[in-house]
């Protein structure tokens, strides 16, 4: 059985758990959660990267597969916020009391290319080494990602600023996140206004030493 990590990175009550890909992840499955990791798989890594989020839920002791929210956002019944994420050989679930979002992610070279579209100037004065940092790039993306997820929809990239604490214009926004551990503040655009997020990021290595990043993203209030 693969080895499951299970962290809280805030000061609230955030879980966030995750979990290598092990071969017989499908077979073990029955009933309700053999049909999750079946549905809307068309492929066999699909199919397995989901079948690695039903055995990381039920290692968390989930009362049942993820349903849907209106948003397409996860809801597990008895949980009051849920974010799933899953990558190459690797799940990551997240859930706590306020609204959330996590994503797990690899440097690839994609985001080199579309870093124009998705870097705003003062993010990268603020996590850039240089416009080929992809380290940098990964985790502005991942938390941009994080942010969508908690949204769900009506979110672009380019509507969510991801501001070092010093840039936080309020005091009180920057107060909220160092209580709760926040590495950055997610400021998003909204119709109604400014939303802020706190943002902590952890680094891992799979088995062959390559480099992924988590990143989540949660309501400061």
């Amino acid at each position: 059985m693969a080895s499951t990590h299970i962290q809280t990175l805030l000061s609230t009550p955030v879980q966030v758990a995750v979990r290598a890909f092990a071969v017989d992840d499908l077979q073990r499955l029955s009933g309700g959660w053999a049909d999750y990791a079946n549905a809307q798989s068309p492929t066999a890594k699909r199919q397995a990267e989901r079948a690695c989020v039903a055995q990381l839920l039920q290692e968390l002791r989930a009362d049942g597969p993820p349903q849907r929210d209106e948003k397409r956002r996860p809801v597990v019944e008895g949980w009051a916020h849920t974010s799933i994420s899953h990558t190459e050989g690797w799940a990551v679930v997240a859930h706590g009391e306020r609204p959330l979002g996590v994503d797990i992610e690899r440097p690839r070279n994609q985001l080199l290319r579309i870093a124009p579209r998705i870097v705003q100037p003062d993010e990268a004065l603020d996590w850039l080494a240089d416009p080929q940092d992809l380290a940098g790039l990964t985790q502005i993306w991942g938390a941009k990602e994080a942010v969508y997820k908690r949204f769900g929809s009506g979110v672009g990239a380019n509507d969510i600023s991801i501001m070092k604490l010093s840039r936080a214009l309020k005091p009180e926004v920057v107060a909220l996140a160092k209580d709760q551990s926040a590495a950055a503040v997610a400021r998003v655009m909204r119709p109604e206004g400014a939303h802020h997020l706190g943002v902590a990021w952890s680094a891992l290595l799979d088995p062959s030493g390559a480099p992924m990043w988590i990143a989540l993203a949660w309501d400061l209030e």
